[in-house]
């Protein structure tokens, strides 16, 4: 179903009457005698939710219409387009026979409850999930390191001269092949497996203490759903290039595109992630260290 406008009724509208001579069943078109009543507020025709009859004390006797037109803004004029019958279950609320003087008014009527229950299933069918960012970050002292592939230490502490501040960092040399790893668990309301969704967003904290140039950071991953296999090669995520602005400052990378990380199969929510230093495309004549890896995700929450 698809979202309908509902017309804007009158308020506190009053009933006016059909005029002489009166309609017979197949008749679409309704003399009235005060137009004035089917407008509402803004001076909008109210093309629906108009009821003939509705004092009758009959309640059966009442029928419910629709029109396209109206010949006149107030005073005596025409209804013109008319559907007739609207709703109806069988003879109850059928077209009818009216005489002049029955009462015609526009009202609360079945079709437009109808339309209200119709709009609300539309909205809760298609609204859009409540999405918000979340975000962890990736700490070289929670790395896992791959000796076969790491000819320097890969994680090291370093202490400010002056003021003894401490960072643990990641040591990626130049030329180097060091790799750090790491795994994280999403939560349930991560959807990896969505084209959009599913995107990540990563930056690099880093310094050198020494050079100049750019390093040139690379982020890997795979997500690995139940049963999948652990040996499973990793897939580019996005990477960053950075400049030395000044050696031993605090460097924050430009983000990478926002990306999906690969997986093995679907429904996974873990992910073992890879940094690496692309030495053979920056030109940092030193080592970088890496401090952190901040990851900007998506969670999908009910609206």
């Amino acid at each position: 179903m698809t979202y309908v406008a509902l017309p804007n009724p009158k308020k506190n509208g009053l009933s006016t009457t059909i005029a002489a001579p009166g309609i017979g069943a197949g008749d679409a078109t309704i003399p009235v005698t005060e137009c004035a009543v089917f407008y509402d507020d803004a001076a909008g025709l109210i093309l629906e939710g108009i009821v003939i009859s509705r004092n009758n004390a009959v309640e059966t006797a009442t029928e419910e219409i629709k029109i396209t037109g109206c010949s006149a803004a107030s005073g005596a004029g025409n209804l013109t387009g008319v559907t007739r019958g609207v709703s109806a279950d069988g003879s109850n609320g059928a077209a009818a026979a009216w005489i002049a003087g029955t009462l015609i008014s526009v009202g609360f009527t079945s079709t437009l409850m109808k339309r209200i229950k119709d709009n609300f299933a539309d909205h809760e069918s298609n609204k859009a999930p409540k999405v918000i960012s979340d975000y962890f970050t990736l700490y070289p002292i929670g790395a896992s390191v791959p000796s076969s592939n790491t000819a320097t230490p890969p994680v090291d502490r370093y202490e400010t001269t002056t003021n003894k501040i401490n960072q643990v960092y990641g040591v990626f040399t130049d030329g180097g092949t060091e790799t750090l790893q790491w795994s994280h668990v999403f939560p349930n309301d991560w959807n990896g497996d969505d084209a959009t969704l599913g995107k990540i967003i990563a930056q690099f904290g880093w310094t050198a203490l020494s050079g100049s140039g750019t390093v040139k950071w690379v982020l890997k991953g795979k997500i690995l759903p139940n049963d999948a296999a652990l040996d499973t090669a990793f897939a580019a995520i996005g990477d960053a290039t950075d400049t030395l602005i000044t050696a031993e400052d605090q460097h924050l990378s430009p983000a990478t595109t926002g990306a999906v990380i690969s997986p093995v199969a679907s429904g996974g929510k873990k992910v073992v992630f890879e940094v690496s230093r692309d030495s053979a495309n920056d030109t940092l004549n030193a080592t970088a260290l890496l401090l952190e890896v901040p990851i900007q995700f998506i969670r999908t929450l009910a609206a």
